[in-house]
């Protein structure tokens, strides 16, 4: 199915996003540095559901004709199956401040996304007992 990526561009965008971004865990990356490269290996685990806290239509507000933050709509047809929200970044870089993607719509890596970093501290601070690390994917631009 063809996705077409819109600009969000007023609230009425965003009370209609309804998607399921939940999601399954059944492995772990084990991520190592060698010779500058992040590499991983894949570890399965037991299987278990996890989402994140869903985001309000009024927190889309400070997105909406801010041009230091954007937040883009996937839609399949008429329906939206994902979200991105970017800050433009000290860096000049765009941060995602937010990713959701329908289940049924996911598959980063086939698409070109590198691992560029990640963090085995930053989960900790709400559940200091995590063995959880955030990952950094890269999309480089030619």
């Amino acid at each position: 199915m063809d996705i077409q990526i819109r600009e969000l561009e007023h609230l009425e965008q965003a009370r209609s996003i309804e998607m399921d971004s939940s999601f399954i865990i059944d492995s772990i990356l084990d991520l190592t540095i060698n010779g500058g490269q992040i590499e991983y290996k894949v570890n399965e685990l037991a299987d278990y559901r996890k989402s994140y806290e869903e985001i309000s239509a009024g927190d889309y507000e400070e997105y909406i004709g801010n041009p230091n933050r954007k937040c883009y709509l996937a839609y399949a047809g008429e329906i939206i199956v994902g979200q991105i929200l970017l800050k433009k970044h000290w860096n000049k870089y765009g941060f995602v401040d937010y990713l959701k993607i329908d289940n049924k719509y996911r598959g980063y890596e086939s698409c070109g996304f590198v691992i560029g970093g990640f963090d085995d501290l930053l989960y900790k601070g709400l559940h200091p007992q995590t063995n959880e690390a955030a990952i950094y994917w890269y999309l480089m631009f030619e």
